[in-house]
């Protein structure tokens, strides 16, 4: 899921970036459009491998992946002063909210 990091780290270097590649996504009119279908088909190769082997979920696409990744930096770019909300809300995302076991808690997603 480092993917998903890499994705949320660009995209909340650029204010605004978020918030256009979420309209590109359902806008093939959209001047980022062009950029986004090669980010969606590079994703949805690495979903799809995920969930061959077990990693991820069926059901779960790349759409809503995309979608999910960018909320995540929207509200990263909202809250400049708390740098660790991305990494959090991304753990969060990855990991639910089921407690883990006593012994197995870890501080970031993979």
């Amino acid at each position: 899921m480092e993917w998903l990091r890499a994705i949320i780290t660009h995209a909340g270097e650029y204010r605004g970036l978020a918030h256009a590649l979420m309209s590109a996504s359902r806008d093939d009119s959209s001047a980022l459009a062009r950029c986004s279908r090669p980010m969606r088909e590079a994703g949805t190769e690495l979903l799809e491998r995920a969930q061959s082997s077990g990693a991820v979920r069926e059901g779960v696409s790349i759409d809503d992946l995309l979608q999910l990744t960018n909320a995540i930096a929207l509200a990263a770019e909202e809250s400049p002063d708390d740098p660790e909300l991305a990494d959090r809300l991304l753990t969060l995302t990855l990991r639910g909210l089921k407690a883990e076991p006593a012994g197995r808690a870890t501080t970031s997603a993979s």
